[in-house]
């Protein structure tokens, strides 16, 4: 797969986002709409046809790196329609950074944030411990998107500054879906190993339909990302949910033998998804804590590098959360603090990130609810920026450097599929014009971190599951009829083949 430069990457950008109507995304207006001024004196400004930066700095007075700095922007050139952009409310001739919020509430004058529902049968109190503190948090040198000119499957070291990719899960195997990925000149594909599909009987293995994606990801250049989950019932007191085997070696013996059978192939493992809540992690034997994954972490690294020392070992996406009863969900931030006390940064790479923009745009910060959004943005968990400045303000706690892998985020919208449950109300917010915008942003935000190395779109075909998973068919980027929407669009133009005509 060939890759482009970065300037034609954004040309092409350009030229999509002034046909798709991006007004529709949150907040969407006009150069003579209303001006909103927020709590902190900046005037929110939307993008609209024609605009310019410079052209928008010269209209409210400011300077461009103004605009910039405020908005945490690395491209003068590039302003997209639809964007929010915080003006500050005085002019800065000298570029100097003006104060931005924080993100978190002052505790005196705002009511306590409810949980956040991401657990939809729960109706838990939750903890109101917010670890979030983004003016502590390291400023990350800016770079560009690199999209490298090739990658060798057999070589994963070293890995570029920044690289993008799409969870894919290919009911209909690989071959029916292989023309349209590979029109989007991935950098990385995640799949899901779920272990009780693999061994459904003890040493009855079926690896057909992982094998003929690896395969054909790998002899064209693509790095691939194995999340192993779900046990097997046969290795479990526990048949409720998903959850880890009674023995953690016995998934560490299954995973090592992945290795093996990959080596070379595969270029990093994912140990595990989400174990702070208990749908992922339903468990007999083992409860909800951070020594409970840990112990299966450790065997599980072990098991890997000594199949393939080259394979990369990326600890578990945590589910963002506020709920913290120890039995249904572990807080993430908290769970996060504890894997580092047990020695997370000793037995693993990177760091797996899964932060969850709800329908919250992913420059904003808590609390201000965008145009449209009545649910989902009273606490800093729902915002997309404040849970990687809060991870990485543990990680640099714990004095660790190692980059974040964000192995799973996105925008969901249910305008073209089914009308969401209560519990996923907020994706009736969000168009799907809105949907392409909002993850361009995403990928621009983690780009110009610096300590973001891997970013992975939430999903590719979940619409196409059986039985139909309503969840991931609104993250999908392509529709219940299997036709693309905007966002595939969008992903083509930015990072995939100039001469493609899917």
């Amino acid at each position: 797969m060939r890759r482009q430069s970065l300037l034609l990457c954004l040309c092409l950008l350009f030229g999509l986002l002034m046909v798709l109507p991006l007004s529709a995304r949150a907040n969407a207006g006009s150069a003579t709409s209303t001006p909103i001024v927020d709590d902190e004196g900046y005037t929110i400004y939307t993008v609209s046809a024609n605009d310019t930066l410079s052209g928008i700095a010269t209209r409210f007075g400011v300077s461009v790196r103004a605009i910039m700095n405020a908005n945490d922007l690395t491209n003068p050139d590039l302003v997209i329609i639809g964007q929010r952009l915080r003006i500050p409310a005085t002019a800065d001739t000298t570029g100097a950074t003006p104060t931005l919020a924080t993100g978190t509430p002052d505790a005196a004058t705002t009511p306590e944030p409810p949980g956040i529902d991401i657990l939809p049968d729960l109706t838990l109190t939750p903890d109101a411990t917010d670890l979030t503190d983004p003016e502590a948090t390291p400023e990350a040198e800016a770079t560009a998107i690199i999209i490298p000119d090739e990658f060798t499957a057999q070589t994963v070291a070293p890995l570029p500054a920044f690289n993008y990719g799409i969870e894919a899960h290919l009911p209909q195997g690989i071959d029916a879906e292989y023309e349209r990925l590979s029109a989007l000149n991935l950098g990385w594909v995640k799949l899901f190993v779920h272990w009780r599909d693999v061994e459904a009987i003890p040493n009855q293995f079926d690896y057909a339909n992982l094998d003929a994606a690896i395969d054909r990801f790998s002899a064209d250049g693509v790095n691939i990302l194995l999340t192993v989950t779900s046990a097997p019932a046969w290795t479990r007191t526990s048949q409720s949910e998903d959850g880890p085997p009674d023995q953690v070696d016995e998934y560490a013996a299954f995973v090592g033998a992945l290795a093996e059978r990959y080596v070379g192939r595969v270029a990093a493992y994912q140990v595990w998804h989400e174990p702070n809540i208990r749908r992922e992690w339903n468990s007999a034997q083992h409860p909800i804590s951070a020594d409970s994954y840990l112990a299966l972490l450790r065997s599980a690294y072990t098991a890997i590098k000594t199949a393939d020392p080259a394979a990369r070992v990326i600890s578990a996406g945590l589910a963002p959360t506020g709920f913290n009863d120890g039995i249904n969900a572990v807080d993430d931030q908290r769970y996060l603090e504890a894997l580092y006390q047990g020695g997370l940064a000793t037995i693993s790479d990177a760091i797996g990130v899964h932060p969850a923009g709800w329908a919250n745009p992913p420059d904003a910060v808590c609390c201000i609810s965008a145009e449209g959004v009545t649910t989902h943005y009273q606490n800093p968990r729902f915002y997309f920026r404040e849970t990687l400045d809060a991870y990485r303000q543990i990680m640099t706690q714990y004095g660790d450097d190692a980059p974040m892998w964000i192995t799973q985020f996105g925008w969901g919208s249910s305008a073209d599929t089914t009308t969401p449950p209560n519990n996923f109300n907020y994706v009736g917010f969000v168009s799907l014009e809105q949907q392409a915008a909002y993850n361009l942003d995403a990928f621009e935000i983690g780009a110009a971190r610096g300590d973001v190395q891997v970013m992975i779109l939430k999903n590719y075909d979940g619409c196409a599951l059986t039985p139909f998973n309503a969840e991931l068919c609104y993250f999908s980027v392509l529709n219940p009829q299997g036709t693309p929407r905007p966002l595939y669009d969008a992903l083509r133009l930015v990072f995939g083949t100039a001469d493609s005509d899917n």
